[in-house]
């Protein structure tokens, strides 16, 4: 039996929420009295191991952090969570910080420091291979968000744990300039792939989900999981190909939307349930998660999914 049900490693910062932005109204004056604004924590894998930490799963996060005020944030929060603290502090670089700018209809977009050597984010040393070989899941939160691990060192990594029998997943964030051939080499060992529409057609060059699909497929990921945001999910393998439709809920920010189904989606691999149960409860998380402002807070317990679930069976 695996000693950790996950380890997640990858982005983990701090985010500024600025809840009703309108930018011709922004920009209109010398002050703007917004809606709300709230300092929380974010990043692709902090959010998937807050959501299963808060499904009940033991989780450890894996992720680099500067030695400032934003760290402590997001260490303490983490904690209090029920995280366990797998963080790497480099002293002379800055954490990670997102602005969130949040529109009216819960669309969001992010203003973010340029990458560079004063911003920590995860490397190859920061991550615990013993406890990643110890997990039922790995995941990584996002390819092409930190860059020393977007090249040949996650071949090792990823090989290493489905060696071991961990579960091997990766998200993608779409990072212009990027391409498929960076991370090539990796793909055959992952065991799920889960891009939104638009980066699996940025990264393929193709027109439809299921040609979006293929061509990871034809490179060794062994099921693509698209997400659709309200059209669903899309899901693709050597044996299955379907589509499985959003839950119709009220939108209020959708930041963090796919961090959070990617963490329903491993709850239901830990639990060992079959691939569309997993999908189903990925997107459970994903619809609680919209209905509340912030990226990782929306999703209490295992039981609040469970019931979610029933009342839209």
């Amino acid at each position: 039996m695996k000693k950790i049900d996950a380890v997640c490693f990858g982005l983990a910062v701090t985010d500024l929420l600025i809840t009703g932005f309108n930018s011709e109204v922004v920009f209109s004056g010398d002050l703007t009295r917004m809606e709300g604004m709230e300092l929380s924590v974010g990043g692709d894998a902090l959010n998937e191991a807050s959501v299963l930490a808060s499904l009940g799963y033991g989780v450890s996060l894996m992720s680099r952090l500067g030695d400032d005020l934003f760290a402590r944030h997001v260490v303490e929060t983490i904690e209090k969570r029920g995280v366990q603290n797998g963080m790497a502090i480099q002293p002379g670089q800055h954490t990670g910080l997102s602005i969130v700018l949040i529109r009216p209809d819960g669309q969001r977009h992010f203003a973010v420091r340029k990458w560079d050597e004063t911003l920590a984010v995860t490397h190859a040393e920061d991550l615990d291979m013993e406890l990643i070989e110890q997990a039922k899941v790995v995941s990584y939160g996002s390819l092409f968000t930190s860059g020393d691990l977007d090249s040949e060192k996650l071949v090792p990594i990823l090989r290493k744990a489905q060696q071991a029998g961990t579960i091997t997943c990766a998200d993608i964030m779409m990072e212009l300039g990027a391409s498929l051939e960076q991370v090539e080499k990796a793909l055959p060992y992952l065991d799920y792939m889960l891009p939104s529409l638009e980066e699996a057609a940025y990264y393929t060059g193709q027109e439809t989900p299921s040609q979006m699909a293929q061509v990871l497929l034809e490179k060794g990921v062994g099921t693509v999981i698209i997400k659709m945001g309200g059209e669903g999910v899309f899901v693709k393998n050597t044996e299955l190909e379907v589509t499985l439709p959003a839950f119709a809920v009220p939108v209020v920010d959708t930041t963090g939307a796919g961090d959070n189904f990617v963490a329903g989606f491993i709850s239901g691999l830990i639990d060992d349930l079959p691939l569309l149960e997993c999908v189903r409860r990925g997107n459970g998380c994903g619809a609680i998660s919209v209905q509340q402002v912030g990226a990782s807070a929306a999703v209490k317990s295992k039981q609040q999914l469970l019931d979610f679930l029933a009342a839209h069976a």
